[in-house]
């Protein structure tokens, strides 16, 4: 090799080695990271608002959130009103929104004296669900049901509806392939559908899209007639709670086993003493794909508590109530729930009993703000296998929170004139709980 030549070539690896060197002593410049605030993620619930197309018909959808506010819009489009506490008074479905992680709820209130919508009903804004469950619906000649359902997105939405009847599971006629727009609602009678003797179950499936649903029942004795929401049902499980069971004339339990095998469920009843089986009425077969009722004798149960039903295989429940026999009787109903941490927020009306149901083996704690004036907050024990029943006053706001597992619903009972009015309102976190999700900065990205 030439002088030169060797000399090149050295001055060109001294060079290489220092650039190596220097990446390596030379940490490179960092990419500036832009400022990213965490997204203040919202939650939507649909509230079952009807056109009662009468004035003798008093309905108000009644919202609440504790320290946050929220957007009530009516899901067809319409002016947005915002507020920690808000009172409205609509004639179709209402979407609301509010900050997730922080209790909140809203019910429906409906009363009337007479007419279509005769009785005393309360039902719980829910949000949209892939699947949703409902027992104990009539369709007779003394019964009479409809399906509402409600689309919170801005796509067109497609469900299914699957009855599990006595006989087993009924295909009925335009149960299938039930389109809903975009941001709007679908009432769907189902006297047109089907015709039973006895109580079934409909299960709400989305093919397309996202509904949240609602079924409301109507029964008449002669020309008396009881109106009220059928809140949904817990999916199927082989342990369910079902609170809010309140004193009344008569109970219907209806149960419906979706599965291939036959089951046997026990039933028990939680009070306030602990858990008992209801004499005459411990336990229940049902067989495979199909829906049974067990018609239980009023006087049975002298204070509010909640039902606990343990399954072989998966089922799911709702419970019937008559509030006094004759003319003057209200219906009402409550669902199997699966029990969950509590977060809900509500608006006491008049005759208002929280019933809280603790199925599990320990003692659960519930945190209470707004009990009365004046109080920021208590804690409550309920023991285990047992329920509690908590009274409060008329426009009082309140706030039940705890880590443990329970169920919950109100028990509002009150005249309308002569009708002994009873309302049953299962409580239900919201959909999701979250805490807020914080976006990250990623380079790779961009």
């Amino acid at each position: 090799m030439k002088p030169r030549q060797w000399i090149l070539n050295a001055v060109s690896a001294l060079v290489l080695a220092a650039a190596v060197w220097a990446g390596q002593a030379i940490p490179a410049a960092e990419i500036p990271k832009p400022k990213v605030d965490p997204v203040n993620t919202r939650t939507s619930v649909a509230c079952p608002v009807i056109d009662a197309g009468s004035e003798t018909v008093v309905q108000q959808a009644d919202l609440l959130a504790p320290g946050g506010e929220l957007q009530a819009t009516p899901v067809s489009g319409g002016q947005t009103q915002t507020g920690e506490h808000l009172m409205l008074t609509q004639t179709a479905p209402v979407r609301v929104q509010a900050s997730r992680g922080a209790p909140f709820g809203g019910i429906v209130w409906l009363n009337s004296q007479e007419g279509a919508e005769r009785g005393l009903s309360g039902a719980w804004c829910a949000a949209a669900a892939a699947e949703l469950w409902f027992a104990g619906v009539r369709s007779s000649a003394t019964a009479q049901a409809q399906v509402l359902l409600v689309n919170l997105d801005h796509q067109e939405a497609v469900a299914d509806l699957a009855v599990y009847a006595q006989n087993g599971q009924v295909v009925a006629n335009g149960s299938r392939g039930i389109k809903v727009p975009a941001d709007s609602s679908r009432l769907v009678p189902l006297s047109s559908m089907l015709t039973e003797t006895e109580a079934f179950t409909v299960q709400v499936r989305n093919t397309a899209g996202r509904v949240a649903a609602f079924v409301r029942q109507r029964s008449w004795n002669g020309t008396t007639i009881s109106s009220d929401w059928i809140p949904a049902a817990a999916a199927p499980d082989t342990t369910t709670v079902i609170p809010g069971i309140a004193p009344a004339e008569s109970y219907a339990l209806t149960v419906a086993n979706p599965g291939k095998k036959a089951t046997s469920v026990e039933i028990q009843f939680l009070s306030g003493e602990g858990a008992s089986a209801i004499v005459g009425f411990e336990s229940l077969d049902v067989p495979a794909e199909t829906t049974r009722t067990l018609t239980l004798d009023g006087g049975l149960i002298e204070t509010a508590g909640g039902l606990r039903l343990t399954a072989s295989e998966p089922v799911t429940a709702a419970v019937r109530m008559v509030s006094v026999s004759g003319k003057n009787a209200d219906e009402a109903y409550s669902a199997a729930q699966s029990p969950a941490p509590a977060s809900y927020a509500f608006t006491a009306v008049e005759g208002t009993q929280a019933v809280i149901v603790n199925p599990g083996a320990e003692q659960a704690m519930l945190s209470i703000s707004g009990v009365a004036e004046g109080e920021t907050g208590q804690t409550v024990t309920v023991p285990p296998n047992s329920s509690l029943v908590l009274d409060f006053p008329a426009g009082q706001q309140v706030g039940l929170r705890g880590d443990y597992k329970v169920g919950a619903a109100l028990v509002v009972t009150r005249k309308l004139g002569k009708l002994r009015g009873l309302a049953v309102v299962p409580l239900a976190p919201p959909a999701s709980n979250e805490s807020n999700v914080e976006i990250v900065y990623n380079p790779r990205v961009g």
